[in-house]
């Protein structure tokens, strides 16, 4: 079974600003899988040193297919 991220273009046109500088964030610290479907990233920011956790959450290919129909 393949999986597709719900928001990967829009993540690689707009990468995270930082919360409190607004830098550009590129690449997560680390990553880590919280279920088969869910990864949460934590982000820290070498301007300013502020840490914040974002969640990616992937669908099945059949889901992903009926929402490019249904669009």
């Amino acid at each position: 079974m393949r999986y597709h991220a719900a928001n990967t273009d829009t993540v690689l046109c707009n990468p995270n600003p930082c919360a409190q500088c607004g830098e550009p964030l590129i690449a997560a610290r680390w990553s880590e899988h919280l279920s088969e479907r869910c990864i949460r990233h934590v982000w820290e920011c070498d301007a300013c040193g502020y840490q914040f956790e974002t969640a990616v959450y992937l669908w099945a290919d059949g889901v992903a297919e009926q929402r490019r129909r249904a669009a």
